[in-house]
This record gives structure tokens, sequence and C-alpha cells, in this order.
């Protein structure tokens, strides 16, 4: 019943839900006891996730996703993680982002990249949507650097490709937001 309600909370823009799913988050997680589902406390994490991001608020998102990543660090797969909870994060970072979002974005790349190439997490793999997203943090972002920035994901982005790494092959708006980050910053980034 809490995860539905979550699940719910997770679809609405409504600044005060963030804080119920918050409550709901830990008390589904307390509920849960010393032998957690780790499929219901992954969705609930995610849906908190979501609420907060779908309000605008990927500082506070951030915070419940260290908190999932924290918890299932102390207990090794005590949740079901897959990527979900990142694409949510970094797409967040792009359609809200503030300053510094290309660099959160990233650090949240690379804990997806850690965790999926760690093995723990099979279902927790990259797509090229999440790297799509943070290339698109990186033109609403445009400091010193951030062609540069998009370009390097970007790059990640094809080596990946290149490794047989399913879902990952660049597509249009790859190129096309790789196109808009170096018209932002003209001068850098660009491979001659």
């Amino acid at each position: 019943c809490l995860r539905q309600l979550i699940d719910t909370l997770a679809y609405s823009e409504k600044g005060v839900y963030g804080e119920l799913a918050k409550e709901l988050l830990e008390r589904t997680i307390s509920l849960q006891g010393d032998s957690p589902d780790p499929k219901v406390l992954g969705h609930a994490f995610w849906c908190a996730i979501r609420c907060f991001s779908n309000q605008k608020d990927p500082a506070n998102a951030n915070i419940i996703f260290d908190q999932m990543l924290s918890l299932s660090t102390e207990n090794e797969q005590s949740i079901h993680i897959t990527g979900a909870p990142f694409k949510t994060l970094i797409n967040s970072y792009a359609m809200h982002g503030s300053e510094g979002a290309g660099e959160k974005a990233e650090v949240v790349l690379s804990k997806l990249e850690e965790y999926y190439y760690s093995g723990l997490y099979p279902e927790a793999r990259p797509s090229v949507d999440m790297y799509n997203d943070i290339i698109l943090v990186w033109t609403k972002d445009p400091c010193e650097g951030s062609g540069r920035r998009a370009q390097e994901i970007f790059t990640r982005m094809q080596e990946m490709h290149d490794e047989g790494i399913p879902n990952m092959k660049p597509n249009g708006f790859s190129y096309m937001a790789l196109a808009v980050a170096h018209a932002l910053c003209p001068d850098e980034g660009r491979e001659e």
C-alpha cells in the first residue's frame, strides 16, 4: 500500500508531496526490518527521487539518491538498483539544473558506471538517453569548459558503443545536443 502511494506521488508536481514521499520512504524502510524486499525498496527510492525531480528540486532528489546508495553499500544488494533512479536524477539536472548541474550530473553518471561495471547491479546500466541528458546539462550550464565536457561525454558514449554495450549508440539527439554545446562555447572542446 505504501509502495502504491509513493508511486502515485512520484507523478505529482505539487511541492508538498516531496516531503510526504520522503516520509513514506522512511516508513517503508523501517517496515522492511531485517529482511527487506530489495525490489520494494528500490522502487520506493526511485519514486521519491522522481517526486522531487518532478517538483524541479534536484537537490532533494540527490539527497534521496545518496541515501539509496549509502544503504545499498551498507547492506550489499538489499536494494534492487536499476538505471531508473540514475536516469531520473540526471534528467532532473538536465531539466531543472542550477549552477554546477553539469558536474553534479557527471558524478551521478560516474556512480552508475561504477555500479554497472562492478557486476553487482547488472540492471543499473547506462543508456544513450542518460549521456544525452548530461550533454544537455552542459548546454544549459554554458561555462568555461562546458563544450569540452559535452564532447568528453559524447566520446565516452561512442567508446561504450564500440565496446558492445547495448543502447549506447549516439543518436540524432546526441549530435544535436553536442552541436548546441559547441555553439554556446565555440572556442573550446572541438575535435579538429
